[in-house]
Protein backbone atom coordinates (compact mmCIF):
# COMPACT_ATOMS: atom_id res chain seq x y z
CA UNK A 1 0.00 0.00 0.00
CA UNK A 2 1.96 3.12 -0.76
CA UNK A 3 1.77 6.09 1.62
CA UNK A 4 0.67 9.35 0.40
CA UNK A 5 1.16 12.40 1.71
CA UNK A 6 -1.12 15.54 1.36
CA UNK A 7 0.52 19.11 2.83
CA UNK A 8 -1.07 22.35 2.12
CA UNK A 9 0.78 26.10 3.05
CA UNK A 10 -1.13 28.62 5.02
CA UNK A 11 -0.48 32.03 4.65
CA UNK A 12 -0.15 32.82 7.91
CA UNK A 13 1.61 31.31 10.99
CA UNK A 14 -0.44 29.00 13.74
CA UNK A 15 0.23 29.34 17.13
CA UNK A 16 1.22 25.90 17.67
CA UNK A 17 5.02 23.94 18.24
CA UNK A 18 5.80 22.21 15.26
CA UNK A 19 5.00 18.61 15.68
CA UNK A 20 1.80 15.89 15.24
CA UNK A 21 -1.46 16.88 16.61
CA UNK A 22 -4.25 14.30 17.07
CA UNK A 23 -7.64 15.52 15.40
CA UNK A 24 -10.93 13.34 16.36
CA UNK A 25 -12.65 12.29 13.16
CA UNK A 26 -15.56 10.36 14.40
CA UNK A 27 -14.88 7.48 16.08
CA UNK A 28 -11.08 7.62 14.76
CA UNK A 29 -8.52 9.69 15.28
CA UNK A 30 -6.00 11.15 12.49
CA UNK A 31 -2.74 12.97 13.03
CA UNK A 32 -2.00 16.59 11.72
CA UNK A 33 1.74 17.26 11.20
CA UNK A 34 2.25 20.96 11.83
CA UNK A 35 5.38 22.54 10.74
CA UNK A 36 6.90 26.01 10.24
CA UNK A 37 9.25 25.97 7.21
CA UNK A 38 12.68 27.09 7.73
CA UNK A 39 13.18 30.68 7.55
CA UNK A 40 15.12 32.55 4.16
CA UNK A 41 18.62 33.41 5.01
CA UNK A 42 19.40 37.29 4.84
CA UNK A 43 21.29 38.91 1.99
CA UNK A 44 24.84 39.59 2.38
CA UNK A 45 23.92 42.73 3.40
CA UNK A 46 21.89 41.45 6.34
CA UNK A 47 18.90 43.91 5.46
CA UNK A 48 15.39 42.91 5.03
CA UNK A 49 13.09 45.63 3.29
CA UNK A 50 9.46 45.30 4.28
CA UNK A 51 9.85 45.45 8.55
CA UNK A 52 11.28 43.43 11.68
CA UNK A 53 12.72 40.43 11.06
CA UNK A 54 12.50 37.42 14.01
CA UNK A 55 15.75 35.96 14.45
CA UNK A 56 15.84 32.21 14.39
CA UNK A 57 19.48 31.05 14.90
CA UNK A 58 21.47 32.02 11.64
CA UNK A 59 18.69 32.56 9.72
CA UNK A 60 15.87 35.27 9.26
CA UNK A 61 12.19 35.78 8.42
CA UNK A 62 10.19 38.32 8.29
CA UNK A 63 7.11 38.43 9.94
CA UNK A 64 4.49 38.79 7.30
CA UNK A 65 6.09 36.06 5.38
CA UNK A 66 5.99 33.46 7.99
CA UNK A 67 4.15 30.50 7.57
CA UNK A 68 2.80 27.23 8.58
CA UNK A 69 2.27 23.81 6.80
CA UNK A 70 0.00 21.38 7.53
CA UNK A 71 -0.23 17.79 6.31
CA UNK A 72 -1.66 14.47 6.61
CA UNK A 73 -0.18 11.15 5.47
CA UNK A 74 -2.73 7.95 4.26
CA UNK A 75 -1.89 4.85 3.31
CA UNK A 76 -4.10 4.15 -0.08
CA UNK A 77 -5.25 0.68 -1.90
CA UNK A 78 -2.54 0.47 -4.54
CA UNK A 79 -4.92 0.93 -8.03
CA UNK A 80 -3.64 1.30 -11.47
CA UNK A 81 -6.60 3.38 -12.91
CA UNK A 82 -5.21 6.66 -12.70
CA UNK A 83 -9.16 8.31 -11.82
CA UNK A 84 -9.59 6.28 -9.21
CA UNK A 85 -5.95 7.56 -8.08
CA UNK A 86 -7.25 10.95 -8.51
CA UNK A 87 -10.52 10.51 -6.47
CA UNK A 88 -8.31 9.06 -3.47
CA UNK A 89 -6.21 11.68 -3.68
CA UNK A 90 -8.57 14.25 -3.76
CA UNK A 91 -10.60 12.32 -1.33
CA UNK A 92 -7.45 12.86 0.66
CA UNK A 93 -6.99 16.51 0.20
CA UNK A 94 -10.36 17.23 1.47
CA UNK A 95 -10.04 15.43 4.37
CA UNK A 96 -6.45 17.22 4.94
CA UNK A 97 -8.79 20.86 4.58
CA UNK A 98 -12.12 19.92 6.81
CA UNK A 99 -9.05 18.59 9.90
CA UNK A 100 -7.43 22.03 9.31
CA UNK A 101 -10.12 24.07 9.88
CA UNK A 102 -11.57 21.97 12.64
Amino acid sequence: MPRVQASISLPYLLKLSSGLYRVRVGPQYRELEINEPAPVLLSSRGTFTGGPVIVVGQATMPPLQRKTIVAIIDDQPETENPEEQGRLNGRQAHQLLSLTNM
